[in-house]
């Protein structure tokens, strides 16, 4: 079962306003592959929602690559449409914002795919039937699902501590004022992370 509906994006390319500001124009190259790695985390957001649940693959979501200024970013976010049963697609500003969604979504992958190993597993820690070498084996399935869980919980943490601290000093820094979703607020990720 899927916990939570994943967000999805706008699509963006970074050259449109980013710049090389260094004298032999290094990194003007790495912009276009920024820009399509971007584009392949929304590929792969808008083929999760129109995925069946049970062909929704969880271990794409969290391998796709998170490769990381003054543009706004385009989310829907994840939170609201759970708890709210809203889901309005925002435009916030600053590359932080984008950073904090798209870890947002890495994270709630993890969780999902932590919640889906062990509903897997049923519950065999009451089955007295069940051999000593299928025990073992479930046993390290629910650590593999714990370890996603963890995985999960520094990121939320990560997410509070440092991405939305940082975001708040470059906003203020900047000419535009908007409201945070739920999903961008320190307290809810520190205490999505517990």
């Amino acid at each position: 079962m899927y916990l939570y509906d994943l967000p999805t994006t706008g699509t963006i390319s970074f050259s449109d306003f980013c710049t090389d500001l260094t004298i032999n124009k290094r990194h003007i190259v790495n912009i276009p592959g920024v820009t399509q790695a971007r584009a392949n985390i929304r590929v792969v957001l808008k083929d999760s929602k129109r995925a069946e649940q049970g062909q929704k693959d969880f271990l794409q979501l969290i391998k796709e690559p998170v490769l990381y200024s003054l543009s706004a970013f385009s989310w829907r976010t994840t939170l609201s449409a759970s708890i709210f049963n809203t889901s309005p697609r925002l435009s916030l500003p600053g590359l932080h914002a984008d950073l904090a969604f798209s870890l947002l979504t890495y994270a709630f992958a993890l969780s999902n795919l932590a919640r889906s190993t062990v509903n897997s597993l049923g519950r065999y820690e009451r089955d007295r039937a069940i051999s000593d070498s299928d025990r073992k084996s479930k046993d390290e399935q629910l650590n593999v699902a714990v370890d996603f869980l963890c995985r999960a919980s520094g990121v939320f943490t990560y997410i509070g501590d440092t991405v939305l601290p940082e975001w708040e000093t470059h906003v203020k820094t900047g000419p535009t004022a908007f409201e945070k979703p739920p999903d961008l607020r320190r307290e809810v990720n520190i205490a999505l992370s517990k």
